[in-house]
């Protein structure tokens, strides 16, 4: 390469998790490097167990721990880290579909879900705020509701300026969602699977 250093996937990923400025952007970056399949997993936290005396393994330990390569942005992955860390939720599970337990049909595919309260998580991006995407956005909340999941919606400064209070707010939904008469849910991760 023209005689310039060139750093590989895996230590470029190192880098940039132990020197994020928080856990939040660690986690967006293993995430994104996931996600284009530059690194696996593995790998990355066998190199993170080889320099354990380098500045910033912890945090790399800790965002690998978060990683998730279902992730579809670094603005997920930020929320990821809120509804883990900040809230204390349990790791959900990453854009996955959801059916209709009696018929089949695709209800969505939430960015955010916690199997056990029913607990949808869906980060707002600046697209979603067109009209026909907000639409869009309402029916399918409406719908995901309706078959016994609770739904958080949130955008960047809720996980900024207003991150207690998403905090918060994430929390009341789970125990709303704990709660809940399970016996009620018409949902199920499994297309297949129809009472």
């Amino acid at each position: 390469m023209s005689g310039i250093p060139v750093l590989g996937a895996i230590r470029t990923t190192f880098d940039l998790i132990r020197r994020a400025p928080d856990l939040s952007e660690a986690v967006a970056a293993v995430d994104a490097m996931l996600r284009q399949t530059l690194v696996g997993r593995d790998d990355v936290v066998d190199y993170i167990a080889e320099h354990t005396g380098w500045r910033g393994v912890r945090r790399a330990r800790r965002a690998v721990a978060l990683a998730d390569s279902r992730s579809r942005s670094c603005a997920e992955s930020r929320f990821r880290v809120a509804w883990a860390v900040d809230a204390g939720i349990p790791l959900p599970e990453v854009n996955v579909p959801v059916y209709g337990s009696s018929d089949g049909v695709l209800l969505g595919i939430p960015d955010l879900l916690d199997i056990e309260s029913g607990l949808v998580g869906e980060y707002d991006g600046a697209q979603h705020r067109t009209l026909e995407h907000h639409t869009a956005d309402n029916a399918r909340e409406e719908v995901l509701e309706q078959h016994g999941l609770t739904v958080v919606r949130v955008t960047a400064p809720d996980l900024a300026q207003f991150r207690r209070r998403t905090v918060y707010r994430l929390k009341q939904a789970r125990e709303r969602g704990l709660a809940r008469d399970r016996r009620l849910d018409r949902w199920t991760l499994e297309r297949d699977h129809v009472i």
